[in-house]
């Protein structure tokens, strides 16, 4: 896996045009899209921070900012508010880990061994009682939580990357909570 080194690979003389509307605005104005990968480095903590408790899991969620990245850098035309770029960016990766859940439901179940040697890898990471205890919530209620405690986001903003209203974000938060403290112990 390869770490985005915050510029793009520059385009050699054989190669042809690209012909969208980003690459015409990159060809006018270099300095936003030179300006984009070096922003999406910065906001790498947040991101791998926020992928590790939705996906419950180091190497998923390194995978998860790549991807996040990788559709970030395609579709950079569609940020209109640069200042809001975290909150795009998190946007587009819970939308892209409810997309890959939803993928991975048809692959077979891995084996015990397989299964251990993940669980081995998983209690190398802090936070394991708290990822645990997420691992109990329903994907949608894991991403709200996520979104608003974790990454900071509001709930109208959670609503927005989730496709759903915020009176259901406040609902999964106030369900998802009330779950992690009966499991957490926590009063």
């Amino acid at each position: 896996m390869t770490r985005l080194s915050g510029r793009l690979p520059a385009r050699t003389a054989g190669e042809p045009a690209a012909t969208s509307p980003a690459f015409a605005a990159e060809a006018r104005d270099e300095a936003p899209s030179d300006a984009l990968p070096e922003a999406l480095v910065r906001e790498e903590p947040v991101l791998l921070a926020a992928a590790r408790a939705l996906t419950l899991h180091e190497a998923a969620a390194r995978d998860l900012v790549q991807a996040t990245f990788e559709l970030a850098l395609r579709h950079r035309d569609q940020l209109r508010d640069h200042a809001a770029l975290r909150s795009w960016l998190l946007r587009i990766q819970a939308r892209e880990a409810l997309r890959l859940r939803r993928r991975m439901r048809r692959f077979v179940k891995l084996d015990l061994a397989v299964t251990q040697i993940a669980a081995h890898e998983q209690a190398a990471v802090e936070g394991v009682a708290i990822r645990e205890a997420l691992r109990t919530l329903p994907p949608r209620t894991r991403a709200a939580v996520v979104l608003h405690h974790m990454a900071g986001l509001s709930v109208a903003d959670v609503a927005d990357a989730l496709g759903t209203s915020p009176n259901t974000v406040k609902t999964q938060l106030r369900h998802g909570l009330a779950r992690l403290r009966e499991v957490l112990g926590d009063d």
